[in-house]
């Protein structure tokens, strides 16, 4: 009896460990697209402010 109760608790310690990890990892990925997301929309931000700057400079030398 004695030995089973220890080799559960065992059990238990290393599933709770493998959640742990799980969930960290999860949550690391999570960040990184979360960060990706933002660097792409800063970027696409970046690439429209260019693209009207060029378009008024462009009507400006029209005129």
């Amino acid at each position: 009896m004695h030995n089973r109760k220890q080799s559960k608790r065992k059990q238990n310690k290393q599933n709770k460990r493998k959640e742990c990890k799980t969930n960290k990892t999860k949550e690391k990925k999570k960040n990184m697209k979360d960060k990706n997301i933002k660097s792409n929309k800063k970027k696409t931000n970046e690439k429209k402010t260019k693209q009207t700057k060029e378009k008024k400079r462009i009507r400006k030398r029209k005129e």
